[in-house]
């Protein structure tokens, strides 16, 4: 990562004191604290929007009390904000970003987050955390909803009934690193990284998506440190 590194453990994560069309952002992109349903703010370009709900429950949430929850059986879905849900879009040399992953407990879930979606939500990027298929995590390309090969794999197999944090660095020039947490309720240890450069998806909309089993999401942050 650049020498813009998240500051991982403290917390010290949100967007605070921007606002978008006059309304204050809230202190991260999404942390799903508005309680639902999904449908009011998200649409499905995979699959169905019934796959995922909004779930309270603090002893599970990273943050607050809500966390995103795909259903059992959430085959190949992935949704992204609808046409006029505002949330801050993270964009090519802004600050480290990304958002709390939890795999599923039977090891047969395939969970992901998005980034640099198109605005119809046809084209990005998905970091895959497989702890089923390859068992391996890693980035690669959405091209009209279809995944592509992965542009790069780290070196570390996941582990199944985990939260991980992939970190952003999303360079200016098309550099990406990521740098992979584990957390495990109370800090962040480092698992693993990696690093591309691909100058091809450059959209603003953010994501997520499932294969398969029960997978959760929670605090999708972006650290206020290096706001412009």
């Amino acid at each position: 990562m650049s020498d813009r590194g998240v500051p991982i453990n403290n917390r010290s994560y949100g967007v605070r004191g921007r606002t978008i069309g006059g309304a204050a952002i809230p202190d991260s992109v999404e942390r799903w604290e508005w309680g639902g349903p999904l449908s009011d703010r998200y649409i499905a370009v995979q699959g169905s929007v019934s796959n995922m709900t909004i779930v309270q429950d603090s002893g599970v949430a990273i943050d607050g009390s809500y966390y995103l929850e795909s259903a059992t059986g959430g085959t190949n879905t992935y949704v992204v904000p609808a046409d006029g849900a505002e949330y801050y879009k993270p964009k090519q040399g802004d600050p480290v970003f990304g958002s709390h992953v939890f795999t599923d407990a039977s090891s047969s879930g395939r969970p992901g987050v998005l980034f640099g979606m198109s605005d119809d939500g046809q084209d990005g990027y998905g970091i895959f955390i497989d702890t089923d298929h390859n068992n391996q995590w890693g980035i690669r390309t959405y091209s009209g909803r279809t995944r592509e090969s992965p542009l790069a794999v780290g070196n570390n197999a996941p582990s199944a009934n985990t939260w991980y944090f992939p970190a952003v660095d999303w360079g200016s020039d098309g550099s990406i690193s990521i740098t992979m947490y584990e957390y495990d309720g109370g800090a962040y240890t480092e698992f693993d990284s990696l690093s591309v450069s691909d100058n091809t998806r450059t959209g603003g909309k953010i994501g997520f998506f499932a294969n398969n089993e029960t997978c959760r999401w929670d605090g999708y942050d972006i650290d206020p440190n290096y706001l412009p």
